[in-house]
């Protein structure tokens, strides 16, 4: 049960960034910045396009740092990209943080399943990605909701901050709380 406990908790918490920039990032491309639809258009095309490639360093870094490490390093990635969009309030900043945090959510996904699907026999598999999948989706829906009354009454550059905060924070507990885990044997290194 410990593997599914953690990997569920944190993954309530560890896509806020992703959440940030899925839900946040065209209005305040549009309201605060100015952009034309066109332009976001171009934007979104490239972070996806880039996205692709980013996946590519998936098993790259899997083999070099382990899945857990990898998964570790690139939602610390994830949670700095948002530092840009909310401390400068120009285009330039925005479109880098959204380009870039797209990629590590599409490096960063494999690796989070990687590292979970090691932690439990091949029939619990199911429900363990059950269980990310949910997790993500109310991480989305929690933040959709709470990030907009954040931007209602502090701007989206508070919502950025939020997202990089949460994701931080939850990183560096899920680092914590996996390495002891894995020191006393109830948790496997993958």
């Amino acid at each position: 049960a410990t593997p599914f406990l953690v990997i569920g908790l944190f993954s309530l918490f560890i896509p806020a960034t992703s959440s940030a920039i899925g839900t946040f990032a065209t209005p305040y491309f549009y309201q605060d910045l100015h952009l034309s639809t066109e332009i976001i258009g171009v934007v979104t095309t490239l972070s996806q396009g880039l996205a692709v490639l980013g996946t590519a360093a998936t098993p790259w870094l899997a083999r070099r740092l382990t899945s857990r490490r990898g998964d570790i390093l690139v939602s610390y990635g994830m949670a700095l990209t948002l530092v840009p969009m909310a401390l400068i309030p120009h285009w330039v900043a925005a479109v880098l943080s959204r380009i870039i945090s797209n990629a590590l959510f599409n490096i960063r996904a494999p690796l989070t399943q990687m590292y979970a699907m090691a932690q439990v026999r091949q029939a619990d598999r199911p429900m363990m990605s059950a269980i990310i999948m949910t997790g993500a989706g109310l991480c989305g829906t929690i933040f959709s909701y709470l990030g907009g009354l954040l931007a209602a009454g502090h701007g989206y550059r508070a919502v950025f901050w939020a997202g990089a905060a949460i994701t931080g924070v939850s990183t560096a507990l899920y680092a914590l709380v996996t390495h002891l885990l894995i020191a006393k044997g109830r948790m496997q290194r993958a």
